[in-house]
């Protein structure tokens, strides 16, 4: 019987070695960063876990940094305290949620109201969910992981500084996809695998819009990082519901805890894709375990990316609340062409400010938040409108949503 006890510790203690010498290899490169005070950065779901403890890591780089969060009371609390610890008093909350058209709308105006321009977006935030829930008749997966990222960051393009990065957090499920998906299937929640769906989607998108910026002259670059195995509480709460399901993932938590990383190891990978030299970046790179690896090839073939982020911002943008009808009095003027269209259609609040939505030629364009009664004159041009709305000019980005 002593034999037997003695082996079963002999094998326990072997177990746990292995397990943190595999768990050192994970961490990966220790580095360190100069400050970066003049960079702004807007992290998603930075209240909890890695992103918590990115916003940590940059806080105490000096960096301003934007909470973009739903729960502004525990957001607010963690802000404070890490005002105090790092000193650094330019940590901002701002709230989103991304399950919310609106909110994702909102947050762009009041963060362009407040900010002048970005360096640094880290699309962190995400949900796992056992059960299948909708929002507006979408799947919350997908409208979470896919949708929110894509609204938010196609509105934010346009405000960011040289050299900017486009972050996307990302897990390895993403390659259990091993065939084309039929996108509008898996946004209405009808296919299996709905959360590695949302990861492959995420990872084809990010592949396009990197070379849509491309084409497009922008110097910014779409970054995809997979932390790995990390001890947070993102599956405990997929499975709030099923109690047999959660026991064990808890179990398993436990017995595989030598191999995690804690999420402060893990926001380091956040950093280094953040602070690593512009020029040293390529495409189709993978960070992880604080280091740069390469994507997966198999699913680059599928060449889907273009119809996931283009379906992501249709179904996003129709999601948008407009209580009432009003007329707004507009003049438009196509571009190049001295013929003056056809009136579009108007639809905006009745409030202090209306959302202006041109109808042209089938599709919808989400032009801007004016003024309710605004005099409206635009100059189209691709995707770009030149508006003179008070005799002032400005230019915006016009995302198709129709």
């Amino acid at each position: 019987m002593k034999g037997k006890k003695f082996i079963l510790l002999f094998g326990i203690i072997l177990y746990i070695i292995y397990g943190r010498i595999i768990h050192s290899l994970m961490i990966g490169e220790q580095r360190t960063y100069q400050n970066i005070e003049d960079q702004i950065v807007i992290i998603t779901g930075a209240s909890t876990g890695i992103g918590m403890e990115a916003a940590r890591e940059f806080a105490k780089l000096q960096a301003t940094v934007i909470f973009a969060c739903r729960d502004k009371e525990s957001t607010e609390n963690i802000i404070n305290e890490l005002i105090q610890s790092t000193k650094n008093n330019k940590l901002y909350f701002i709230q989103l949620d991304l399950e919310q058209t609106n909110s994702i709308i909102s947050f762009v105006e009041q963060f362009k109201k407040q900010f002048k321009y970005l360096n640094i977006l880290i699309n962190n935030a995400g949900i796992a969910d056992f059960d299948i829930e909708y929002v507006s008749g979408i799947e919350k997966i997908v409208k979470v992981n896919q949708i929110g990222w894509v609204l938010l960051t196609h509105q934010l393009i346009d405000y960011f500084n040289e050299r900017g990065r486009i972050i996307n957090i990302v897990s390895h499920m993403y390659t259990w996809i091993q065939e084309k998906v039929d996108i509008l299937k898996a946004f209405k929640g009808d296919l299996n695998y709905r959360y590695a769906i949302s990861q492959y989607f995420k990872v084809s998108s990010s592949l396009y819009l990197q070379q849509l910026l491309k084409e497009q002259n922008k110097d910014i670059k779409v970054l995809l990082v997979a932390p790995g195995a990390v001890n947070t509480e993102i599956y405990e709460k997929s499975l709030k519901n099923q109690f047999i399901l959660r026991s064990l993932a808890m179990v398993m938590k436990f017995i595989m805890a030598p191999f995690f990383l804690s999420p402060n190891e893990a926001s380091q990978t956040y950093l280094y894709a953040a602070l690593r030299t512009y020029d040293q970046i390529r495409d189709e790179e993978l960070y992880n375990f604080n280091k740069v690896g390469k994507l997966n090839q198999d699913m680059i073939q599928f060449n889907q990316g273009q119809e996931i982020y283009e379906t992501s911002l249709k179904l996003g943008f129709k999601d948008i609340e407009l209580p009432k009808i009003k007329k707004i009095k507009l003049n438009y003027k196509q571009f190049g062409n001295n013929q003056k269209s056809s009136w579009p259609e108007c639809f905006g609040k009745t409030v202090q400010q209306a959302i202006l939505i041109i109808k042209k030629d089938g599709p919808n364009l989400l032009i801007q938040v004016l003024p309710e009664g605004s005099i409206v004159t635009m100059d189209y041009r691709r995707d770009r409108v030149r508006i003179f709305h008070n005799s002032q000019g400005i230019v915006i980005q016009v995302p198709s949503i129709g």
